[in-house]
């Protein structure tokens, strides 16, 4: 693999402009899915399995992985470029992980045979390391810990594969619509509404029709709404340790720690 992007810069095959604005702090863009396609593969094929989570995986191999995307893909030279694409790898890697401990470890009912039919894409050494590892107490308690917070998400998303950042970008590129409302409302429907067009859950449709009111607020006091998913995410719904929620993983806010904004419970 190395040698292979060693060949093209050789070659000075031309590399592919991606973006990554500092805003949305995700990949977005005409040519973002490619990149986000071959980062997935390069982290199947050089990231350990061994280890307990992303963070304790060797430097020199996040570092060899961060340097093959820059060897083909053109990024933004912005300083949180990188610790950006490392986030991306490390959901990829957490996705992978999800996946084989659902789709193999699961399937099987005792770990003879989960050893007996290893993925074929992966080291036997490393499935075996895996299978002690999800039967350990250590794993179970973490396992419990994280199925407890997800039970007390009051909110139903349906975005699907797509980040929420790539949807706010397109909306942003998109023609304005003919109904006038703003990205942030037209982002709440997309994002929280099931495949009926109805919104799923009572926290939803709450936090619907306050977006909707402070909408209709902006345009009685200024005549015009021209805030952003950001700006009214973080005045309706608030933040979280800096994230702002509604916005998925990507999007920050610099308002750390103000008592003005509401948060939801």
């Amino acid at each position: 693999m190395a040698l292979e992007w060693s060949k093209r810069r050789q070659n000075n095959v031309e590399r592919v402009d991606v973006q990554l604005p500092t805003e949305l702090r995700r990949l977005v863009g005409y040519r973002a899915q490619e990149l986000i396609t071959k980062s997935r593969r390069y982290v199947r094929h050089h990231a350990l399995l061994n280890v307990e989570k992303w963070s304790l995986i060797p430097t020199d191999i996040t570092d060899k992985i961060i340097n093959i995307i820059y060897a083909e893909f053109n990024l933004p030279p912005d300083s949180h470029v990188r610790g950006d694409l490392i986030s991306s790898l490390r959901r990829h890697y957490n996705i992978w992980r999800f996946h084989l401990h659902a789709n193999y470890y699961l399937k099987w009912n005792n770990d003879g045979q989960r050893r007996a039919n290893c993925p074929k894409d992966i080291d036997p050494e490393q499935w075996n390391w895996l299978i002690s590892y999800w039967g350990s107490a250590r794993f179970k308690r973490i396992s419990e810990i994280n199925k407890q917070n997800r039970s007390k998400q009051k909110i139903k998303s349906h975005v699907g594969t797509k980040s929420i950042a790539r949807t706010i970008y397109e909306m942003r590129e998109a023609p304005q619509k003919e109904d006038g409302l703003p990205i942030y409302i037209r982002l709440w429907e997309k994002t929280c509404k099931g495949k009926h067009n109805e919104l799923q859950d009572d926290t939803s449709e709450e936090l619907y029709k306050k977006l909707l009111e402070f909408h209709e607020a902006q345009i009685r006091e200024n005549g015009e709404d021209k805030l952003t998913p950001e700006e009214a995410y973080t005045i309706i719904l608030g933040h979280h340790s800096g994230y702002i929620l509604g916005m998925g993983p990507g999007p920050r806010t610099s308002e750390r720690g103000h008592t003005n904004i509401q948060h939801l419970e």
